[in-house]
């Protein structure tokens, strides 16, 4: 019977020639030549290698810095990451890889806490602050107190006594 997933690795996922994406890549560039730009170097395309590829301007350049390769929409990397819509997006989506918080919920957190810091009660929260040992989702915070907080590594111990200090001193 045949095995069903990557004839290499471990992975379950085929892609292309009974590989997985990563080993599939690998073998393509495995089977390229030396560039002719370069010997020491695997052709790109075109026969060069990936740097004179770039150099040689046959890349596509980005129109907002055409001294930039190309990324999206006429836009360099930078430029298109900086799209409003792209922004957002790619919030939304980091959200919900790191933390498993689909959009939704995370209006919902913002509204249980009345669009305020969960610690300061001032600014509006950004942050989302979890435990680092469970990976669960506390609360969302201003940028401040969020890395206030992960400056004590989430002590109660030491909050107390950095609080007790500061009540010393006044």
């Amino acid at each position: 019977m045949p095995r069903a997933g990557c004839s290499v690795c471990p992975s379950k996922i085929v892609y292309n020639r009974g590989l997985c994406r990563a080993c599939y890549h690998r073998d393509i560039y495995a089977r390229k030549g030396a560039a002719t730009c370069h010997r020491n170097r695997k052709e790109h395309a075109g026969g060069l290698c990936r740097t004179c590829y770039r150099a040689g301007g046959r890349a596509r350049r980005a129109l907002c810095h055409p001294d930039r390769l190309l990324a999206a929409r006429g836009l360099c990397t930078q430029c298109y990451r900086n799209l409003p819509g792209v922004k957002k997006r790619a919030q939304v989506v980091r959200r919900l890889k790191k933390y498993g918080l689909s959009n939704t919920e995370f209006r919902v957190l913002l509204r249980k806490q009345k669009h305020r810091c969960a610690v300061c009660r001032v600014r509006r929260p950004k942050s989302i602050d979890h435990s680092h040992s469970s990976k669960t989702v506390r609360g969302v915070l201003c940028f401040h107190c969020n890395t206030g907080l992960g400056h004590f590594r989430d002590s109660p111990a030491l909050l107390r006594a950095a609080a007790a200090y500061l009540e010393r001193k006044k």
